[in-house]
């Protein structure tokens, strides 16, 4: 087997022992970014139906918000910053290093539907508005879901903005 397949048949195997603590390290290494994606998925499904407490190690920030309720930034084996991952990994003042331009904006979510003809996916941010992004026919209409949107991929404006192309325009407070 490839070493991502390893890593699903290992995660397989320790959930037939129905364990009480699920370690992971790196669960989504070697794996291209659908299946990772889904190992995802497969992971917030179980933690969530079987109600397995998680301790992941990760070096990605997706895996780190997407699976994480408290983490520990560590960096040279001293803990930087703890607690939940939008306040420990995004803006805490330990990370003013190489760490401070590597965190997105980060906002949550819930699937509500899916435009193929459209290539788009439906999504509803917690304040309630409408977002579109690319289309994911794997996620589940009602899940919820994080949005990483890097500082690159913003635009900020003091006004609505008009004649662009920039699909999601969302009102919001710069803090």
């Amino acid at each position: 087997l490839a070493g991502g397949e390893r890593h699903r048949v290992a995660l397989g195997r320790a959930l037939l022992a129905r364990p009480r603590l699920l370690l992971l390290d790196e669960p989504t290494a070697r794996l291209d970014p659908l299946r990772a994606r889904k190992a995802l998925a497969g992971i917030l499904r179980v933690r969530r139906e079987l109600a397995v407490p998680l301790l992941v190690v990760t070096h990605r920030r997706d895996e780190a918000l997407a699976l994480a309720a408290e983490v520990v930034l560590i960096e040279a084996g001293k803990a930087l910053a703890t607690g939940r991952p939008e306040q420990a990994l995004i803006g805490h003042p330990a990370l003013a290093s190489p760490w401070a331009g590597r965190w997105p904006n980060v906002l949550a979510a819930t699937i509500v539907g899916h435009d193929q003809t459209g290539g788009i996916t439906q999504v509803r941010l917690a304040s309630g508005e409408p977002v579109a992004i690319p289309f994911y026919p794997d996620l589940a209409i009602g899940a919820e879901t994080i949005l990483a949107i890097d500082a690159e991929d913003l635009l900020i404006a003091t006004s609505p903005p008009a004649g662009i192309s920039a699909r999601n325009a969302i009102a919001g407070r710069v803090e």
